[in-house]
């Protein structure tokens, strides 16, 4: 069994049900290739002092399980990736779509090693 963890941040603040929608359209898209076996999503958990480190708060964070690296390669084929216009590598929104104002995330290249958590 593989755990891929996703870290999702924003720009911009964002609100708990937009967040939740976001969550549940990366859950759902993820689910319809077949090979997610677990899922979990939870929202960042505030603590004092943190804000001195915004680059490192995740809004929050979700684990996908999956059987083996084969399925995980599934995962991130799943349609409605988006491709890179520079590199052809695939992409994650970091805004919920329709959103004006977002960042993408490049995820990491073909062969990359990924670590069982």
């Amino acid at each position: 069994m593989i755990t891929h963890t996703m870290l999702v941040s924003f720009a911009d603040p964002i609100s708990d049900s937009d967040l939740d929608q976001f969550v549940s359209d990366i859950e759902k898209s993820m689910r319809d290739t077949g090979v997610v076996e677990t899922f979990s999503a939870r929202h960042h958990i505030p603590v004092p002092g943190e804000e001195v480190i915004p680059a490192f708060i995740a809004t929050a964070v979700l684990q996908f399980g999956v059987a083996d690296r084969d399925a995980l390669v599934a995962l991130f084929a799943a349609p409605g990736q988006e491709r890179s216009s520079t590199s052809g590598r695939p992409v994650t929104r970091t805004r919920p779509p329709g959103s004006t104002t977002g960042r993408r995330r490049e995820q990491r290249p073909e062969g990359c090693p990924v670590n069982d958590l």
